[in-house]
C-alpha cells in the first residue's frame, strides 16, 4: 500500500497540486467526507487497484509439503534438535493451500501426522490421520496411517484395557492385507511391530502436555450492575480532566480480580495464520483449513463453523487481496470490526440509523452503553472509543482514508455486503454510492480507534539462551471497558491473557474513590528514563503523562532505594523483613526457570500480594527497590499462569 500511496503523492507533486490537496483535506470534518474526497483524488489521478489473492492450488500445496518433508528428513539424519515447529507449520500451509478433498490434502494431513507423532502430540496425530482417511488415500498410505493411529492409542490408553484390545484387532485386520499390497520393508516392519507387540507402549507421561490458557482463569464476582464481567469494587465515572475513567468503590487489596472480559473482536497477526486458530487465537498443531481460502486455519470444526457465521463468510474473499498489497494488522482488524458491526443488524441502513442515535446522546459517561450497561458484545461500546482525529496530522489521516477506501473497494468487488457485488470499474466511480462511503467512513474510524485502544494478545515463553520471559505477540483484541482505564507509568492493575479473555488484577492497594490506572506500554519498572516514556506516549496517544513517576522529583533524581535506608525504625523493618522472607527464593526460582513450581502455586501468588500490602503500609512502592523486585516477579508469575507459547522441537 505504501508504494501506491507514494505514487499518488508523486503525481500530485508533479502537477503542483499537493499543497492544494493538503489544504482541502485539512478542512474535512468527518471520516465519510475524507473517504469520499480520497476517492475523488483517485479518479482525478487515474489511480486503479488490482485485486489479487492467492487461491487453493495443487502446486503451492505440493511445494510446502515437499519442503516440510525435506526438512524433516535432513534434520532427522543430522541427529540434532529437530525444528518441528517449522516443519508442522509448513505442513499446515500445505493443508491450507490444498484444494478441498484432493489427494495432496490427504497427503499433507498424513505427513503432518508423522511430525505430530514425533512431537508427542498423539491426539493431534490421530486427528490428522482421521482427516487423511476421510479425504481418501491409497491403500499403502492407509495401512501406514492405521499403524500410526494404533501406536498413538497404545500410548494414550492402557494396553490391557478392552477398548485397546479392540484397537489392536483393527490393526490385525489391516495386517492381513499386507500380502496384497506391495509395501516397502520399513513399512512392513512398523506395522508388524505395532500389531504383534502390544507391550511396546510409551508412558502416558511422555505425551506432550499442552497448557490450556484457561487453566488459571481468574474468577470475578461479576456483580457490577453497569459493567458485565466486572466486580462491584469498581465503577465508571466522568470528569472534564480525565474523561471516562475507572475508580474504586471500596478499598482494594493487591491481587483482587477486578474484571474478566472477552471483548468485542480479536484478530490474529498474519504471521501466525498457520500456527494459531484464526477464530479463538489459540496455538494449534493439527489445524483444519477454510474450504474456500488459504488464509484461515482452525483448531476445531466448532471454531470453523463459528467463524463462518460471525465474520469469515464475508472476510473469506477479502483478506487475501489485503494481505497481497501489504495490508498490516490495522487494516485487517478494521475490516473485522466492520463485518462484526454489520452482523449485528445485517442491514447497513439499520446500522447507520443506530449510529445516529448514539451520536445524539449527550451524557459523556454513558456514551456507548446499551440500555443501562456497557455491553462489550455490542458495537456501540467500540464506536464511542477515542479516535484522536483532531490530533492527527493530515498525512496520517489521509493514509487511513486511502486504506479504508481500498478495503471498501475489495468488499464491493468480492462480497454482497452492499446488496450485490458492485459492477466492475475503478474505485473513483463508486464515490457517490451512499453505502460505499458510509462503510468506508466506518473503516477509517476503526483505523483511528484501534491504535489507541487495542490490547496486544501475548503468549509467553522462556528464551533458551537467557531463560528470560519473552512475549510472543500473536494478535490483538479490542476490549472496550479496559480502554477506559487511563494510563500511569506506575499502574495499579495488570492485564493478563487467559485463553481468549483478559483479566484485570490489582497490583497494589487502591483506596476508595482512587482512580485505577492501566499501563500503555511505558512501565516505570522497565523504562526508568522519563523522557523516553513521555516521548512515546505523546507521539502514540497524544497526551503528556503526569503520573507520580513522571512528576515525583525524588523518584526521578535517584530512583528506588531499599526500605532499610528510609529510617522506618527497627519494628517496621522487622515486620517488612518477615513479610519478604521468601522474596529471594522466588527470584531464584524464576531466574532458574522453575516455571511449573511457580505457576501452579497459589501460595506464591498470595505471598507476593501480601508482600506488596505490607510494604505499602510504610513506603511508596515505586520508590522502594524491594517493591520493584516484587512487581517484576509478580508480573512474570501471572504471565506464566496465563497464555503460553509452546515449542515442540525435539
Amino acid at each position: 500500500m505504501e508504494v501506491l500511496l507514494d505514487n499518488l503523492y508523486k503525481k500530485l507533486k508533479a502537477k503542483n497540486q499537493y499543497k492544494e490537496f493538503e489544504q482541502k483535506y485539512s478542512l474535512l470534518k468527518t471520516d465519510e467526507d475524507r473517504v469520499k474526497f480520497t476517492m475523488n483524488i483517485f479518479k482525478e489521478n487515474d489511480i486503479k487497484f488490482e485485486i489479487n489473492g492467492k487461491e487453493k492450488n495443487k502446486s503451492d500445496a505440493t511445494q510446502y509439503n515437499e519442503k516440510a518433508t525435506k526438512l524433516y528428513i535432513s534434520q532427522k539424519k543430522s541427529g540434532k534438535t529437530m525444528d518441528l515447529d517449522s516443519i508442522i507449520k509448513l505442513y499446515t500451509k500445505s493443508v491450507a493451500y490444498a484444494p478441498a478433498n484432493s489427494y495432496i490434502l490427504s497427503l499433507a494431513y498424513a505427513n503432518r501426522s508423522l511430525a505430530l507423532f514425533k512431537a508427542r502430540l498423539y491426539r493431534d496425530c490421530i486427528d490428522d490421520i482421521e482427516h487423511a482417511l476421510l479425504v481418501g488415500c491409497p491403500e499403502k498410505l492407509k495401512i501406514k496411517l492405521d499403524a500410526r493411529k494404533v501406536r498413538c492409542r497404545e500410548i494414550l490408553d492402557s494396553p490391557n484395557s478392552t477398548p485397546e484390545r479392540r484397537n489392536f484387532r483393527e490393526l490385525e485386520q489391516a495386517s492381513k492385507q499386507l500380502e496384497k499390497v506391495d509395501l516397502n520393508a520399513k513399512t512392513m516392519k512398523i506395522v508388524k511391530k505395532t500389531t504383534q507387540n502390544s507391550d511396546e507402549s510409551v508412558s502416558k507421561n511422555n505425551e506432550f502436555i499442552k497448557l490450556d490458557g484457561n487453566r488459571n482463569l481468574p474468577q470475578v464476582p461479576n456483580d457490577n450492575e453497569e459493567i458485565p464481567g466486572a466486580s462491584s469494587a469498581i465503577k465508571l465515572v466522568y470528569s472534564e480532566e480525565f474523561g471516562r475513567h475507572v475508580v474504586a468503590t471500596r478499598d482494594i487489596e493487591p491481587g483482587e480480580v477486578l474484571a474478566v472480559q472477552q471483548g468485542y473482536v480479536s484478530n490474529l497477526f498474519p504471521e501466525n495464520f498457520y500456527s494459531h486458530c484464526i477464530y479463538c487465537m489459540k496455538q494449534t498443531w493439527s489445524g483444519i483449513p477454510c474450504d474456500k481460502c488459504v488464509y484461515a486455519i482452525y483448531c476445531s470444526e466448532n471454531c470453523r463453523k463459528a467463524a463462518w457465521i460471525k465474520h469469515h463468510d464475508i472476510e473469506c474473499q477479502v483478506v487475501g487481496p489485503l494481505i497481497e498489497v501489504g495490508m498490516e494488522n490495522l487494516g485487517l482488524m478494521s475490516l473485522r470490526l466492520l463485518v462484526t458491526a454489520y452482523k449485528e443488524t445485517e442491514d447497513l441502513k439499520v446500522l447507520k440509523n443506530h449510529l445516529k442515535v448514539i451520536d445524539s446522546l449527550t451524557d459523556p459517561r454513558t456514551r456507548g452503553f446499551t440500555g443501562k450497561i456497557l455491553d462489550d458484545k455490542k458495537y456501540a461500546s467500540v464506536y464511542t472509543l477515542e479516535t484522536n482525529s483532531e490530533n492527527r496530522p493530515n498525512d496520517d489521516l489521509f493514509e487511513r482514508s486511502f486504506k479504508a477506501a481500498y478495503i471498501t473497494f475489495v468488499l464491493a468487488k468480492k462480497t454482497e455486503i452492499f446488496g450485490k457485488i458492485l459492477p466492475s470499474g475503478d474505485l473513483g466511480n463508486l464515490k457517490d454510492h451512499q453505502w460505499f462511503t458510509f462503510v468506508g467512513g466506518l473503516i477509517m474510524r476503526h483505523q483511528q480507534i484501534i491504535p489507541n485502544n487495542a490490547h496486544m494478545a501475548c503468549e509467553f515463553y522462556r528464551s533458551e539462551e537467557s531463560l528470560s520471559l519473552v512475549p510472543h505477540e500473536h494478535g490483538s483484541a479490542l476490549m472496550p471497558f479496559f480502554s477506559l482505564f487511563n494510563h500511569s507509568c506506575v499502574p495499579s492493575v495488570f492485564l493478563g491473557g487467559f485463553g481468549n479473555k483478559i483479566a484485570a488484577i490489582s497490583t497494589r492497594v487502591i483506596k476508595k474513590n482512587q482512580q485505577i490506572f492501566d499501563n500503555y506500554g511505558m512501565h516505570y519498572v522497565h523504562i526508568r528514563d522519563k523522557r523516553s516514556r513521555q516521548t512515546y506516549l505523546q507521539r502514540r496517544f497524544f497526551f503528556v503523562c503526569k503520573c507520580e513517576a513522571c512528576t515525583d522529583v525524588c523518584l526521578n533524581a535517584h530512583g528506588p532505594e531499599s526500605y532499610m535506608f528510609t529510617g522506618l525504625g527497627s519494628l517496621a523493618n522487622a515486620r517488612i523483613h518477615k513479610a519478604l522472607k521468601n522474596l529471594n527464593k522466588y527470584f531464584k526460582m524464576f531466574m532458574f526457570g522453575n516455571d511449573d513450581i511457580i505457576e501452579d502455586s497459589e501460595a506464591v501468588v498470595e505471598d507476593l500480594n501480601n508482600m506488596l500490602k505490607v510494604l505499602e503500609e510504610y513506603v511508596d512502592l515505586y520508590c522502594c527497590a524491594e517493591a520493584i523486585k516484587i512487581f517484576s516477579i509478580w508480573e512474570k508469575v501471572y504471565s506464566l499462569r496465563g497464555n503460553r507459547w509452546q515449542s515442540v522441537n525435539v
